[in-house]
């Protein structure tokens, strides 16, 4: 063989094994990669397996529940239970110590700014006018009349 020949195969030869020395390290960081992602997948797996636990228990307790506490059968609402006798004690004498009245009106004219409040645009209300609240009231039903045969007439 030719000295020319033998440094071409020298040369391809160190060529291969550069190549083989990359494809070692790529391996191993693959390796690597997979057994990171396998103990992620593991550890997935786990906190499934545990949620899928916690479900269980839930849908348990909620099945508990609901068997002491069933749901109305019937179309009507169902009435509350009345309090205990010194919950309704109790709450008698604070409405008679209280007496509330009846209706309450308020005014919305310190609430900030907005249509018919201050600065702004738009057909808001006037600059006088205020917006009344009537509480503890159905006032349109107040003027609404409801006739002995169930006619119903706006006033």
């Amino acid at each position: 063989m030719s000295p020319e020949k033998s440094a071409e195969v020298i040369e391809i030869m160190e060529a291969i094994k550069a190549e083989i020395e990359k494809t070692k390290q790529r391996t191993e960081t693959q390796k690597q990669q997979i057994e990171t992602l396998q103990q992620e997948v593991a550890t997935l797996k786990q906190q499934f397996t545990e949620m899928q636990e916690q479900q269980l228990q839930y849908e348990q307790q909620l099945q508990a529940t609901l068997v002491l506490h069933p749901a109305p059968t019937s179309n009507q609402p169902q009435q509350p239970p009345p309090p205990p006798p010194a919950v309704a004690q109790a709450a008698a004498s604070a409405a008679a110590t209280q007496s509330a009245p009846f209706l309450t009106i308020t005014s919305d004219q310190e609430r900030g700014r907005g249509p018919g409040r201050g600065r702004g645009r738009g057909c808001g209300r006037g600059r006088h006018e205020r917006h009344y609240r009537i509480q503890g009231m159905d006032f349109w039903g107040s003027l609404r009349h409801v006739s002995s045969d169930g006619v119903i007439t706006e006033l």
